[in-house]
């Protein structure tokens, strides 16, 4: 899940790990994100903007084997 820290992430987050068939990855641009602190498995990513966010995003999923 990107957008760990956003106002409503902690809330996402608390209902995801809810449901035992989902394999989450938290994310955010901030290392100090509140969700950071909700999850175990936290990864730190660039800015949606960056000209490489996709392709950051598909290599940290390859990398967790996530995909």
């Amino acid at each position: 899940m990107t957008g760990a820290g956003a106002p409503g992430g902690p809330g996402v987050i608390k209902c995801l790990l809810k449901d035992k068939n989902i394999d989450l990855l938290v994310c955010d641009i901030n290392p100090e994100a509140s969700g950071r602190f909700l999850h175990k498995q936290f990864v730190q990513i660039p800015p949606a903007t960056d000209n490489d966010f996709i392709t950051q995003i598909f290599q940290i999923c390859e990398e967790e084997k996530r995909i």
